[in-house]
């Protein structure tokens, strides 16, 4: 499927305005308006909440192991998040038995709190930009997305296997 048109250096362009789109939404410009958590914490108390919503009442455990796979992160920047976190007083912070088995952390009301009040200013912001660009539009950008980055995973697996990398 390669376009004999397209030249290396309109590759090198293409490629890096993906990293660049790329750069932005994960040094999470799009989230500044978000002052309370930074994208990370907020996805990380929506996993807890959604994991939590799947328990009997007060049962509600979210694994750190089970946060970091969610999230794609390794277990030390997951705890590092997990301690600021805790420490600002969104969650708790604790471990079954001598802690060999897991540790696990639950969302606190107050995390509850920020976390609601950050979804109306998600569901708000992405409200009108969906508005504006279009359902659809979004749909099938979502989908492209996903296409893309399923291709450019299996390509950096295929170099790793190749020993490329």
């Amino acid at each position: 499927m390669e376009d004999p048109k397209l030249m290396t250096k309109d590759i090198v362009s293409l490629s890096n305005e993906l990293l660049y789109q790329r750069f932005v939404f994960s040094r999470e410009q799009i989230f500044r308006f978000l002052n309370e958590l930074t994208m990370k914490e907020y996805l990380a108390l929506h996993i807890m909440d959604e994991t939590e919503q799947d328990m009997p009442p007060g049962e509600g455990r979210t694994y750190l192991k089970n946060l970091a796979d969610r999230m794609s992160m390794t277990i030390r920047q997951t705890s590092t998040m997990v301690k600021n976190l805790k420490d600002r007083g969104l969650v708790t912070w604790q471990h079954d038995g001598d802690g060999s088995e897991g540790t696990y952390v639950i969302m606190t009301a107050n995390g509850r709190t920020i976390l609601r009040s950050q979804e109306e200013l998600t569901r708000s912001y992405f409200g009108d930009v969906i508005r504006e660009f279009g359902a659809e539009r979004v749909i099938q950008l979502i989908g492209l997305w996903r296409e893309l980055e399923e291709i450019m995973r299996g390509e950096i697996r295929r170099r790793r296997e190749a020993g490329e990398v």
